[in-house]
């Protein structure tokens, strides 16, 4: 089934017409549904139209939402954001039908015990799973708390989308002088917006990052540093407290200690003193090298002449003092990572290990910038995935990186949306969008997401690869992350952007050997905002602010600013609420998992087929743990995670 691809030029009312057509095609399900006799009740005409019930509004629905995240025309974008708020809030009351449970609780305790010996693995797991989240829903309360539980629903589906895009929409920026701009290279001086003879820098990540580790005025450092850690404003920290409270009062009603431990109950890790002890146990591993890791960024801060360190200053010192522990240049390095070249290696790499094929096609989309790769089978020439891919930061657009599934259809579709620096200038100052290592890992682990759900290929689509447990969504990902950390990768992804030439051999030395400088500091980072996810949730505070101020001193040992509203502008609060532990959880099973393809030389079609076969493609049609094991071929461990903190 091929996309035409009509939905891109959706105008304002064909995105309002599709809500009554989603709506209704879901109604006609449902009624169809509740109209059968016990006799007529079976797998198919119960559990496989519940579970397809929603691929038509989803299919369309993801639609709407990316035109609302990335669409240029404000008109549109706003019409995608109302129109999918109106599609979930009227999703609320239908998929709450008392009528609609009792016909599918019927069918699991009277007719699934006598069909599951005709059922395959997949069609079990999606019955006991689909049977488990209606339960979550509520329909064992009274009446009224049922009409409550509603209404907070809907109230977290409005108050959950106006936190994102508060963020989304946040514009704040500095002025400076070609003075003020010390430290910073041609390319990205020249990058620059002007104002008559001021550069403007703002809060994208192209801008921000570059000068937060790089500008020598520490002054203009502090400003710009204030500014982002203000982003979402004290509306979103207001907002923020409201949609706590509310998750509190969801779980609370329906009998949850707390709200994290309704959240994890379908997580591998599944409650919150799990995680809790996870969390823990990790810090108590990490907190001895990461304080090693301070007392060697403070000593050096003081040798460049900052006595007291600062949360602006933390970037500045820790880049110097990478480039005299290797002679690693960040900014110059990024002259070696010219987009386009890194998007084809990249391509390149995952054709040969994974058996597929990309092909750019001239397809128009939202944005000149915004373009379409199909990703075919390379043995069968199957047409397997659209891969629609914007890059580049511009106003109003989603702004940080995400892979969001645009369709679940035969032939899928998955959007990357990022931020890498644009292409700049003209005549001879013009400049190819070039990318810095971190933004090249960031360019992997977003496209290890993509090819998780575009290989998944199970008979169900509700059990695709997006629909894994959530502290298991971030293997593929951070388990691609380390295919650049070779010497071979780095030599195929890098071209000077003037003389053509690859990174030499004594560069990719220091790379891959700073690799791992000072990672238990990041992680002690990493794991604060964890805490103050898993605090915040379980109802433990109530001043978010102070208690993100106190962890970070407790965890980093360098206390944010006092300006700073860093709960505001912590997109994972939406989305990954009580979740944000996943991505280290996920860490441990992914380091396992690219051991296998380290120890057999990484590129390595065997293991790559293999990896294809018992992890990409399998999806959520079987358990995450049996996943991993059956591509390990041994029980999962966390040697691996560990020895990268050299522990």
């Amino acid at each position: 089934m091929k996309n035409d691809f009509t939905w891109v030029r959706w105008k304002p009312k064909d995105i309002k017409s599709k809500k009554d057509s989603l709506v209704s095609h879901k109604k006609d399900l449902y009624k169809k549904l509740k109209s059968l006799n016990d006799k007529e009740l079976n797998f198919e005409n119960v559990i496989l139209t519940l579970s397809n019930s929603s691929c038509l509004h989803e299919d369309n629905l993801s639609k709407i939402h990316l035109l609302g995240q990335v669409h240029t025309d404000k008109t549109i974008r706003d019409t995608a954001q109302e129109v999918e708020l109106a599609i979930e809030n009227e999703l609320v009351d239908l998929e709450r039908d008392p009528d609609v449970f009792n016909v599918l609780k019927k069918y699991m305790e009277n007719i699934f015990k006598k069909e599951k010996k005709k059922l395959d693995e997949s069609d079990i797991k999606l019955a006991q799973d689909l049977y488990e989240s209606y339960k979550k829903m509520g329909f064992d309360l009274t009446k009224p708390n049922q009409e409550k539980l509603k209404k907070i629903i809907k109230k977290l589906n409005e108050m959950n989308q106006k936190f994102s895009l508060n963020i989304n929409n946040y514009e704040d920026f500095i002025f400076c002088s070609k003075e003020e701009l010390s430290g910073l290279n041609t390319e990205y001086i020249n990058g620059l917006k002007k104002q008559g003879d001021m550069y403007k820098v703002s809060l994208d990540y192209p801008d921000l990052l570059p000068f937060l580790s790089g500008a020598s005025s520490r002054a203009k450092r502090y400003e710009l540093s204030v500014k982002n850690s203000r982003k979402g404003g004290q509306e979103n920290l207001n907002i923020l407290k409201e949609l706590i409270d509310l998750r509190i009062q969801e779980s609370k009603l329906l009998g949850y200690k707390n709200y994290t431990d309704y959240k994890l109950s379908n997580k591998m890790a599944k409650d919150s003193k799990t995680v809790n002890n996870f969390v823990d146990s990790l810090t108590g591993k990490i907190i001895k090298p990461a304080k090693k890791d301070l007392e060697l960024i403070k000593s050096f801060a003081k040798e460049i002449g900052i006595s007291k360190l600062e949360p602006h200053d933390t970037a500045f010192v820790i880049e110097k003092l990478i480039q005299r522990q290797f002679s690693i240049n960040q900014e110059s390095l990024r002259e070696y990572f010219e987009t386009e070249r890194v998007l084809n290696a990249m391509f390149n790499t995952f054709e040969e290990l994974f058996s597929l094929k990309f092909t750019r096609k001239d397809t128009k989309l939202w944005h000149k910038d915004a373009f379409h790769i199909e990703v075919c089978d390379k043995n069968s020439n199957k047409l397997l995935a659209h891969l629609l891919m914007d890059l580049y930061p511009r106003p109003n657009k989603y702004s940080h990186a995400s892979a969001s599934s645009s369709g679940v259809s035969d032939v899928k579709m998955i959007t990357l949306i990022c931020n890498f620096r644009s292409p700049s200038g003209s005549g001879k100052n013009k400049l190819p969008s070039m990318m810095s290592l971190d933004e090249v890992e960031t360019l992997f682990h977003e496209f290890g997401h993509a090819l998780h759900f575009m290989l998944y290929n199970k008979k169900h689509s509700s059990q695709n690869s997006f629909r894994v447990a959530w502290d298991f969504v971030e293997l593929p990902s951070q388990m691609l992350e380390n295919f650049i950390w070779n010497e071979k990768s780095l030599v195929k992804l890098s071209s000077h952007f003037k003389t053509g030439k690859s990174l030499d051999k004594n560069q990719i030395k220091n790379i891959l050997d700073s690799r791992n400088f000072l990672k238990p500091f990041y992680i002690m980072r990493q794991l604060a905002q964890t805490r103050l996810d898993l605090d915040i949730h379980t109802g433990k505070i109530k001043s978010y602010n102070r208690h993100h101020q106190k962890l970070i001193k407790q965890f980093v040992g360098v206390a944010p600013h006092k300006e700073s509203l860093f709960p505001a502008g912590f997109g994972h609060m939406s989305g990954y609420d009580s979740l944000y532990y996943s991505y280290l959880w996920a860490l441990v099973y992914a380091e396992d998992v690219f051991s296998v393809f380290k120890d057999s030389g990484i590129i390595n079609k065997t293991i790559g087929a293999r990896y294809r076969k018992e992890i990409l493609e399998f999806g959520a049609s079987r358990s995450e743990t049996k996943s991993v094991e059956a591509f390990l071929l041994r029980k999962p461990n966390n040697k691996a995670f560990l020895k990268s903190f050299g522990i």
